[in-house]
């Protein structure tokens, strides 16, 4: 049998009365609900919280938790975010017709055969309900980033290409400018060299055309010989005045023209 000293009693006593004394701290839940009861605000996500260089907590602006708004080359421009495009198969060919597909889900059809003449002058594309009125079209590549379209049935002597045209010498962040996408003649790409089109007065250029997933893009080309990609659209659908465009900056086209009578659509080729 153990016998204790009336000193080990005494020192044996005092660290029960401590330790029975302290208060014992339990660690709380710290679940965002747990941390809302408690009067705190919620954490943020852990993909959207990084350290900076001096090891700090920052938590990402909104505009990088969606990877990045638009912007074109050379001169830039706000463009509207697009969810990212799923795996896609190469093109079968390089003949066949272009679909309009509106970002809200409307079908436009497909860009017609027929050229109209619009309050932007003769020799615009518009769009047809119809696949036997569509516009049979090949892509010519020439190795570079940006390729040509060529009209092939109906195939128009004068202004065989699927081009663009504009008023201004410069798209890009800023400017309402904005691009008709019409008949024209060739011009090479990257550089300012006009083409020609129906109107007389405007800019015209040929291979402005990208592709991605089978949906055509837009490289134009200002005249200080910097390049701009941007957003299509179609203006007055379904009325004798339409027409199909592109502008780099889709805020600045709105502020400028309204978006009553304008929406942004995808072009989309399909293969025969």
């Amino acid at each position: 049998m153990v016998h204790l000293s009336l000193t080990a009693l005494t020192l044996l006593a005092v660290a029960v009365v401590r330790v029975a004394s302290s208060p014992i701290e339990f660690a709380l839940p710290d679940s965002n609900a747990a941390r809302l009861a408690r009067g705190l605000p919620v954490k943020a996500p852990a993909n959207f919280v990084r350290r900076d260089s001096g090891g700090v907590l920052r938590t990402l602006p909104d505009i990088e938790r969606r990877g990045g708004g638009g912007g074109g080359g050379g001169g830039g421009g706000h463009h509207h975010p697009k969810p990212p495009k799923p795996s896609c198969k190469p093109l079968k060919g390089h003949c066949g017709k272009i679909r309009v597909k509106g970002e809200d889900g409307t079908d436009y059809g497909w860009i017609s055969s027929t050229l109209d003449s619009t309050s932007q002058g003769p020799g615009s594309y518009s769009t047809t309900t119809s696949r036997s009125h569509a516009l049979e079209v090949n892509l010519e590549f020439h190795g570079g980033q940006s390729f040509n379209i060529r009209a092939s049935s109906p195939a128009l002597p004068h202004f065989p290409y699927v081009g663009g045209s504009s008023t201004s010498k410069h798209l890009g962040h800023g400017s309402s400018a904005f691009v008709l996408i019409r008949a024209t003649t060739v011009s090479p790409g990257g550089t300012y060299k006009k083409a020609d089109d129906k109107s007389g007065p405007r800019h015209a250029e040929s291979q402005i055309w990208t592709i991605r997933c089978h949906e055509l893009g837009l490289k134009w080309t200002n005249k200080d010989l910097s390049q701009v990609s941007g957003d299509f659209f179609i203006a007055h659908p379904g009325s004798d005045d339409e027409y199909i465009g592109a502008t780099a900056d889709w805020g600045a086209f709105v502020a400028e023209h309204g978006s009553h009578h304008f929406k942004l659509v995808e072009l989309v080729f399909n293969s025969n």
